[in-house]
């Protein structure tokens, strides 16, 4: 096997993997989304995810908008670390950002 022909298969199975990776993560997010819309947690997801730019190393973000009750940062959080399990994730909350225009 050529240099070439072994890079173009391993370019497949990096493409397949980062495939997999995004099709999971897809998954996993939008219950955690339903899960916490059940819970009156205004919730979406952003960034690379949500734009179609997600790669093998990426990360899930999520945008809470709205709490039913600010005490619930803690158990959201939890929800998501145990629905996504080994996909990092960062929760940023509307509340907290400094908008700009």
């Amino acid at each position: 096997m050529g240099k070439k022909e072994a890079m173009t298969r391993l370019e497949r199975i990096l493409r397949k993997h980062a495939e997999q990776r995004r099709a999971t993560a897809l998954l996993r997010a939008a219950t955690a989304v339903d899960r916490l819309h059940n819970m009156g947690i205004k919730a979406q997801i952003i960034g690379s995810l949500a734009e179609g730019r997600f790669q093998a190393h990426s990360d899930v973000d999520f945008l809470i908008e709205r709490l039913a009750d600010p005490s619930q940062r803690y158990t959201l959080e939890g929800i998501v670390e145990d629905l996504l399990q080994d996909i990092p994730f960062d929760v940023v909350y509307a509340d907290e950002v400094r908008w700009s225009d």
